[in-house]
C-alpha cells in the first residue's frame, strides 16, 4: 500500500499517543530528504523519522539510529535553531489528506512563547517537509523548494503563504453522505471504472483501499460505474462507509502483507483482497512501515 490518507491516519493517532507534549531535544538529518527528531516524552525518548524521499515517502517512530554528517545541512541547522527544546502541542492530519502537521510551542529571540509548524507532505515524488511560522502560515523554509521554474501549479519557497497540495477537485471522504454520493455517480457523463472512481473522486483513497470496497460490497472493480444498479450503488456506499466510520473511530489493525517470505505490502487495516496470502499483524504502524521498508 503507499502511504494513503489511512496509513498517514493510522500515524497520526499513534504519535498524539507517543510523542504528544513530548519536547525535542535533538534534530538531524541523516538524509537529504530526511529529518529525525528525538524527543522526550512521560520519561520514555522516541525518535520521529520524516522522509520526504520520491521513492519511499514516510512518517513514522522508529528504532534506527542512522550516522549523521558531520557537518549538518542547512535546514537541519535551522530546525535546530528553532525547535530545539521546543514542546509538540498538536499533532494534525486535515482530513484523510496526506498531509501531518506537527505544531510546536517555541520560545523566540525575545523570551517569548510562539508557534511554529513541522508540515509533512508524503505524496509521492511531491512529498516535502515544510517548515512554517503557524501565526502567519509564511514559510520559514523547506527540505525541497520548489520554484515557479519547476511547478507553474504551487511554488514552495522561504517568504511565501503556505497552501495545501491541490485537490483536484476531490471531495472530503469523512463528511460525504448517501444522497451526495449517489448523486456524484448519478451525474457522471463518461465511463470509469468503480475503483477508479473512487480514487479519483475522494482524496486519501488509495487503488488498493478503492479495491478494497469494492470487493466488501461485492462489485467487480474494473466494471463501467455507470452500469451498476441502484442496489449495487446503494452497497458500494454502505461498504465505503463502513470503512470511513472504522477510520473515526481508529479501528486499526497494522499488518504486513507477505507471498511466501517476501512482502509484498502492508495496511492500517484488514483487506480482505489479501486474504490469500500470509499476514502478519503487529501492534503499531511505525512498526509495520519500519519492518516493511528495511527489507527495501
Amino acid at each position: 500500500m503507499p502511504f494513503d490518507g489511512i496509513t498517514v491516519s493510522s500515524a497520526v493517532s499513534e504519535l498524539n499517543t507517543a510523542i504528544l507534549n513530548g519536547r525535542v531535544e535533538k534534530i538531524y538529518q541523516p538524509e537529504k530528504d530526511e529529518i529525525t527528531f528525538n524527543i522526550r516524552n512521560n520519561k520514555s525518548n522516541y525518535r520521529l523519522l520524516i522522509s520526504a524521499s520520491p521513492m519511499y515517502p514516510k512518517i513514522h517512530l522508529t528504532e534506527d539510529n542512522k550516522s549523521n554528517p558531520i557537518n549538518a545541512p542547512a535546514f537541519c541547522m535551522l530546525l535546530r535553531k528553532h525547535l530545539t527544546g521546543s514542546r509538540i502541542i498538536s499533532i494534525k492530519q486535515p482530513s484523510l489528506e496526506r498531509v501531518i502537521e506537527i505544531n510546536f510551542d517555541c520560545i523566540d529571540e525575545m523570551g517569548y512563547s510562539i508557534e511554529k509548524s513541522i508540515i509533512a507532505e508524503v505524496m509521492g515524488r511531491h512529498s516535502n517537509i515544510i517548515f512554517i511560522d503557524s501565526q502567519g502560515m509564511n514559510i520559514i523554509d523547506s527540505i525541497r523548494r520548489v520554484s515557479n521554474d519547476m511547478s507553474s501549479i504551487r511554488t514552495i519557497m522561504p517568504g511565501l503563504k503556505y497552501v495545501y497540495p491541490p485537490s483536484d477537485n476531490k471531495k472530503d471522504p469523512l463528511t460525504i453522505c448517501e444522497s451526495e454520493f449517489l448523486s456524484d455517480i448519478h451525474s457522471l457523463s463518461a465511463s470509469i471504472k468503480a475503483d477508479k472512481y473512487l480514487v479519483k473522486a475522494f482524496y486519501g483513497i488509495s487503488p488498493i483501499v478503492a479495491q478494497e470496497i469494492c470487493f466488501r460490497a461485492r462489485i467487480e472493480s474494473d466494471l463501467d460505474i455507470k452500469i451498476l444498479n441502484e442496489e449495487q450503488l446503494l452497497c458500494l456506499f454502505s461498504e465505503f462507509h463502513r470503512l470511513i466510520e472504522q477510520i473515526k473511530s481508529k479501528d486499526y489493525k497494522p499488518n504486513i502483507i507477505m507471498d511466501d517470505s517476501k512482502n509484498i505490502d502492508f495496511s492500517a487495516i484488514e483487506l480482505s483482497v489479501y486474504n490469500d496470502f500470509k499476514k502478519t499483524y503487529m501492534d503499531s504502524i511505525s512498526k509495520t512501515i519500519e519492518a516493511f521498508y528495511s527489507k527495501r
